[in-house]
C-alpha cells in the first residue's frame, strides 16, 4: 500500500509506504531525479531540500483529558460565583477556601487549555473557526450582559467602559485564540524564531517574555480605566484579566500542546516539569520581591492587576492538574472523571446557565447581605415570611441606625485596601478636588489606616499645594497596614491661614511613592448613605448666594424605590423650607465624577437648596433634610443635617501700575497667564498716559499698553484707571511748571518727585490732560487713581474729585521714601492701619473717615494688600490674613494689592504664589468667601 499526494506549487511526489521507505521524485524535462530522504519525528514525517517537500499530515490527537480538566474548572468556577453572589457574608472556612481556589485556578485553567488546543492543532488551524469561536463568546458575553444590565436598570453605553459582573473573563478569552493563530502565522514566517524556540533553553526565553508582560502590565495598569486599553495591559480599577499579563499563560499551554503532537524531540512530560519548575521558581521569588504576605492574601489585591505571584502560582497549579488530567485519560469510564468531562465539553453551555441563574438571584441576595445571615433571610423569603419591602425597609433602617458607628469624618470616603500589608514608608496620594467636588485648600481631608483588619485609626497627613488643579496628601504607614481611607469632609470652614501658607510655600512637594489618584475615575469611594453633599459657602450679595441644589446619597436604589411605591409607600421628601419635594431618583453609577462602594448607597436624588432664611443670620448654619417613607398604617420619618456657612464677601482687587515706562510683551503674556489660572480674574489697570506721550518711550509701546488694556476690559471686564508719576515731559505737556526739587531716588526725568509738592491747580491741570489722553486714545474716562509712591494729600485728592475721579487708592499704612528711594527721605501723607477698609475721606484729615455727605467727595479704598515690588510674598500673605481671619464676614471686606508691569521679571512670581494662596479661599471654588472684583464695581455696590 502506498499514499500519493500531489504538491500543488512545484510537481513534486511523495510516495509513502507501510514499511517506511518513501521515494520521491521531481520531474525534470521527462526524467526523474532520485533525492535520499531521512526521517525525522517518527513515522510519516520527513525532511527535505528546502521547497522540495511538503509534510505529510497527521491526525490530531483527542485528547479526553483536556475535557476533564476543563470540567474541572467549570466545577470551581461555579462554586466561586455562588459563593460571591449568595455566601460572601458567611465565614464558612470551607466554603471561602473552595472560593478562594476557584477564583484563583479556574480562568487560568480555560486559558491555559485555549492556548494548548491551539498548540495542538497547529498544523490544522482554521481561522474561519477560530474567528467563529470568538464571536460566538462575544455573543454569549453581549447576551448575558444584557440579560444584567435591563434590571437593573444600567444604560448599554456602560458595556464599552466596564466589564460585566462575574463574566470578565469571557472579554480575554474570546480574542486570545485569534491572537495565537496570528502568532503562529508570524512564527512560520520567522524562521530564526522557531530555531530560537526549538533551542533547549526555548521555555527560558518563553518565561523571560512572560514576566515582562506581567511587570508591563502592573506597571500600565495604573494608567488607565478605559475599557479596550485594560483588556489589554489591565487596569486598577477595572476587573479584567488583561492580555499582555496572561499572555505567558496562554503561551505556556500552546508550547505544551506542541510538544504534546510532536512527542519527539520535545516530549510532553519532560516539558510539563520544566515549565512547572521555572514557574514554581518565580512564584517563590516574587513573594519577598511583591512583598507578599501568605498569611493574610488577599485575592483581589494580586488579581488586579495580576502580580508576577498570582500568574506563575497559578500557572504552576494548572500544569500539575494538566497532567493529573492527562494521566487520568486511562480512568475515564469511571464516574467522576466522565462527569468532569461532560462539563468540560460543554462548558461554554454551563457558563451561559449558571450566570442567567446568579444574575436572576443576585439583587435579591445583595439586599439580604445587610442582616448579618444572609441564609435565614433567603430562607424566610423562600417561605414568605419576609417580604422585598419589609426587607428594604430594613435595610434602610440599619443604615440610619448606623450612622453614629461611621468610623471616618466625612460622607465621601476614597479607599485603598488589600490583605497584603502595604510596606512601611512613606506614601502621598494625588487629589484632584474639582473632579470630585472637595475643598480646593486640602483642608477637608482626614486620612485613616487599619492595621491587620483591625478598626480604623487617624494618622497625621501633609497637605502640599501646587499650582496646578491638584493637590497631594502625605503620610506614613506603618507595619501591617493593609487599608487606608482617605476621608473628605462635609463641612469645612476656611482653612488655617498659617498652615495653607507652610503648604504653599514649598508647592508640589510630596513624600513617599505615589499611592493613587483620588479623581473622577477613581474606582473605590464609600459614601455614608444617607448623606448631604452640596454648597458649603452662601456668600451675599453675589451670584453665590442664588438657589440651587444638594446631592442626597440614598440608601436604597431606584429600583427598590419603585418597589417601595408599588406597595402604596409614600417616598418623600422635605427641603430646608419643610416643603415637600418629589424629586427624581438617580442611580449613583450615572454621577461620572462619583463612583461608589457597591452596599454603601445605591442612588441620589437633588434637592433644592436656598439660604433665603439664613441671609440675616451670618455665620455657620446647620439645617435638616427629611426623608419620608409611609404609608396609611406607618410612616417611617430619617433626617440628616447639612451644614454651610453664609458670609459676606472677602474683595480681592489686584492692581497694576503702569508707570509710564516701557512694558515687554512677554510681561504683557505672563499676565495673560497668570489670568488663565484664576479664569474668574478681574484686573484694575492704573495707566500713566506718559507711556504714549514721551520720547523715552517708542510709540508703538506706549499705543500697545493702552490696546492691552483696553482689549481686557472689553473682554474680562478690567477696570481702566489712572495713575501719575511727575515726569517732566509728562508735566510740559501738562502746562504744569516743573518742579525742580529732587525726588525721593535723585532721578533726572521726574519720576520720583511727589505728586505732593504740587497744589490744587496744578494737580486739576494734570487730571484734565490725562483723562483727555484717555479719551483720545480710545480709553474710557478713569474713575480711580493712585498718585507715583503713594504721595497724594487733601489737595491733591480734591482736584481729583473735582476731575470727575470717583476713588482714590494711595491710601497705605505709615511710610517713608526711605524704604523704596535712595535720595533724600521724603514722609509720607499716609497713616492709615494695615486693615484700613475703604472709607469716605474726611475734609479735616485724609486719614479719617466720616459719611459721604460730610466727606470731600472722594472714595478711599487703601492699598493694605502691600505691593510685590518692596515687600516679600511671605509679607503679602500676612497682611491677607490680618484683613480676614478665616470666619464668615458680617460684613464685606476688600483686600488691595499692588504690581507694576514694568519691573514684572521680579514681581511676577511673587504675587502670582500671593494670587495662587488666594485662590485657595476662593468662593469660585466653594472654598470660602473671596470673590474678585475691580475698584470700580466695589464702589458701585458699597460706596453708600
Amino acid at each position: 500500500m502506498a499514499k500519493v499526494k500531489k504538491a500543488q506549487s512545484k510537481k513534486v511526489r511523495v510516495i509513502e509506504d507501510v514499511s517506511g521507505s518513501t521515494e520521491s521524485r521531481r520531474l525534470k524535462g521527462g526524467k526523474p531525479e532520485v533525492l535520499e530522504p531521512r526521517i525525522v519525528r517518527g513515522a510519516g514525517m520527513i525532511e527535505a531540500p528546502q521547497d522540495e517537500f511538503i509534510e505529510a499530515p497527521r491526525p490530531t490527537p483527542k485528547l479526553p483529558g483536556l475535557d476533564v480538566l476543563r470540567g474541572f474548572a467549570v466545577v470551581t468556577m461555579l462554586i466561586t460565583h455562588v459563593w460571591i453572589v449568595l455566601f460572601w457574608m458567611s465565614d464558612n472556612p470551607v466554603g471561602k477556601s473552595l472560593s478562594y481556589f476557584g477564583g484563583f485556578i479556574s480562568f487560568t485553567i480555560f486559558l491555559m487549555v485555549s492556548g494548548f488546543l491551539i498548540g495542538l492543532r497547529y498544523k490544522t488551524l482554521n481561522f474561519a473557526s477560530i474567528v467563529k469561536r470568538s464571536v460566538i463568546i462575544l455573543i454569549v458575553y453581549l447576551i448575558l450582559a444584557i440579560v444584567y444590565l435591563v434590571p437593573r436598570e444600567q444604560e448599554f453605553r456602560s458595556l464599552l467602559k466596564t466589564p460585566i459582573y462575574l463574566q470578565e473573563y469571557l472579554l480575554t478569552l474570546a480574542f486570545f485564540p485569534i491572537l495565537g493563530y496570528i502568532a503562529v502565522w508570524i512564527l512560520n514566517k520567522l524562521t530564526f524564531v522557531k530555531n530560537i524556540l526549538k533551542h533547549q533553553t526555548g521555555a527560558f526565553y518563553v518565561i523571560i517574555l512572560g514576566i515582562a508582560g506581567v511587570l508591563i502590565g502592573k506597571f500600565a495598569a495604573g494608567f488607565t480605566q478605559d475599557l479596550a486599553l485594560s483588556l489589554l495591559i489591565g487596569s486598577q480599577s477595572l476587573h479584567t484579566f488583561p492580555i499582555v499579563s496572561y499572555g505567558i499563560v496562554f503561551g505556556v499551554g500552546a508550547w505544551l500542546g506542541w510538544s504534546k503532537r510532536e512527542e519527539s524531540p520535545k516530549e510532553f512530560m519532560r516539558e510539563s516539569l520544566i515549565f512547572t519548575l521555572l514557574s514554581a521558581a518565580i512564584m517563590f521569588v516574587s513573594i519577598p520581591f511583591e512583598n507578599i504576605s501568605l498569611m493574610t492574601l488577599n485575592l483581589d489585591a494580586i488579581r488586579w492587576p495580576p502580580t508576577l505571584f498570582f500568574i506563575f502560582s497559578s500557572l504552576t497549579v494548572a500544569i500539575l492538574l494538566l497532567i493529573v488530567a492527562m494521566q487520568s485519560e486511562v480512568h475515564m469510564q469511571k464516574f467522576i472523571p466522565r462527569a468532569l468531562g461532560f462539563l468540560g465539553k460543554n462548558s461554554l453551555q454551563f457558563v451561559v446557565v449558571h450566570l442567567l441563574i446568579l444574575y436572576m438571584i443576585e439583587p435579591f441576595a445583595g439586599i439580604s447581605f445587610s442582616t448579618g445571615n444572609m441564609f435565614k433571610v433567603v430562607l424566610a423569603e423562600m417561605n414568605g415570611i419576609l417580604k422585598q419591602d419589609e426587607k428594604i425597609l430594613s435595610n434602610i433602617d440599619s443604615t440610619f441606625v448606623n450612622q453614629q458607628e461611621w468610623p471616618f469624618a466625612g460622607s465621601k470616603v476614597a479607599v485603598m485596601s488589600q490583605e497584603t500589608p502595604y510596606q512601611k514608608g512613606d506614601y502621598h496620594v494625588e487629589v484632584r478636588p474639582d473632579e470630585i467636588g472637595t475643598n480646593l485648600a486640602g483642608q477637608d481631608v482626614t486620612v485613616y489606616v487599619s492595621q491587620a483588619q483591625q478598626p480604623f485609626i487617624k494618622m497625621d497627613h501633609k497637605v502640599s499645594l501646587t499650582k496646578g488643579a491638584e493637590y497631594f496628601v502625605s503620610f506614613s504607614l506603618p507595619d501591617n497596614t493593609t487599608a487606608i481611607a482617605v476621608s473628605f469632609n462635609e463641612n469645612v470652614a476656611l482653612p488655617d491661614r498659617g498652615t495653607l501658607e507652610q503648604q504653599i510655600s514649598n508647592p508640589g512637594s510630596a513624600s513617599g511613592a505615589l499611592l493613587t489618584k483620588i479623581n473622577k475615575e477613581f474606582g473605590e469611594w464609600m459614601h455614608r448613605g444617607y448623606s448631604i453633599e452640596g454648597r458649603k459657602w452662601v456668600i451675599l450679595s453675589t451670584d453665590k448666594e442664588k438657589d440651587g441644589t444638594v446631592k442626597a446619597f440614598l440608601p436604597f436604589s431606584c429600583a427598590e424605590q419603585r418597589l417601595l411605591e408599588a406597595k402604596q409607600f409614600r417616598v418623600e421628601y422635605y427641603d430646608l423650607q419643610n416643603k415637600v419635594q418629589k424629586p427624581e431618583c438617580k442611580d449613583l453609577s450615572s454621577v461620572q465624577n462619583i463612583p461608589v462602594v457597591e452596599g454603601r448607597a445605591y442612588s441620589y436624588a437633588e434637592l433644592p437648596f436656598s439660604a433665603d432664611g439664613f441671609k440675616d443670620k451670618p455665620g455657620k448654619q446647620e439645617v435638616s433634610y427629611r426623608l419620608v417613607l409611609a404609608t396609611d398604617e406607618e410612616n417611617k420619618e430619617y433626617a440628616i443635617k447639612h451644614t454651610f456657612f453664609v458670609t459676606h464677601p472677602y474683595y480681592l482687587v489686584w492692581s497694576l501700575d503702569w508707570d509710564g515706562f516701557a512694558v515687554t510683551t512677554k510681561t504683557m503674556e505672563t499676565l495673560d497667564q497668570i489670568r488663565s489660572s484664576n479664569p474668574h480674574m478681574k484686573i484694575t489697570h492704573m495707566l500713566n498716559p506718559r507711556s504714549w506721550n514721551s520720547s523715552q518711550v517708542a510709540r508703538s509701546n506706549g499705543q500697545a499698553q493702552a490696546k492691552f488694556v483696553k482689549d481686557r476690559a472689553d473682554q474680562f471686564g478690567d477696570e481702566v484707571a489712572l495713575h501719575l508719576h511727575m515726569f517732566r515731559d509728562m508735566l510740559s505737556l501738562a502746562g504744569v511748571t516743573v518742579n525742580e526739587e529732587a525726588g525721593w531716588s535723585n532721578r533726572a526725568d521726574g519720576y520720583d518727585v511727589p505728586l505732593t509738592r504740587y497744589g490744587y491747580e496744578d494737580s486739576r491741570k494734570m487730571f484734565k490732560w490725562a483723562i483727555a489722553e484717555f479719551k483720545k486714545i480710545g480709553l474710557p474716562a478713569p474713575v480711580s487713581f493712585r498718585a507715583g509712591g503713594w504721595f497724594a494729600n487733601l489737595d491733591n485728592l480734591r482736584a481729583a474729585k473735582d476731575e470727575g475721579l470717583l476713588i482714590d487708592t494711595s491710601g497705605r499704612n505709615r511710610y517713608t521714601s526711605r524704604s523704596f528711594g535712595s535720595g533724600p527721605g521724603v514722609t509720607g501723607p499716609w497713616e492709615l492701619s494695615t486693615t484700613q477698609q475703604p472709607y469716605w475721606i474726611s475734609p479735616s484729615n485724609q486719614n479719617r473717615s466720616t459719611n459721604k455727605a460730610a466727606s470731600i467727595g472722594l472714595y478711599e479704598m487703601p492699598n493694605n494688600g502691600a505691593d510685590s515690588w518692596a515687600h516679600s510674598t511671605q509679607h503679602m500673605i500676612q497682611r491677607f490674613k490680618d484683613i480676614h481671619n478665616g470666619d464668615a464676614l458680617g460684613a464685606p471686606k476688600v483686600v488691595v494689592f499692588l504690581s507694576h508691569p514694568d519691573f514684572f521679571n521680579t514681581e511676577g512670581p511673587k504675587i502670582d504664589t500671593v494670587l495662587w494662596y488666594t485662590r485657595y479661599f476662593s468662593g469660585y471654588n466653594d472654598g470660602g468667601p473671596l470673590i474678585y472684583t475691580t475698584l470700580k464695581e466695589y464702589y458701585m455696590n458699597y460706596a453708600k
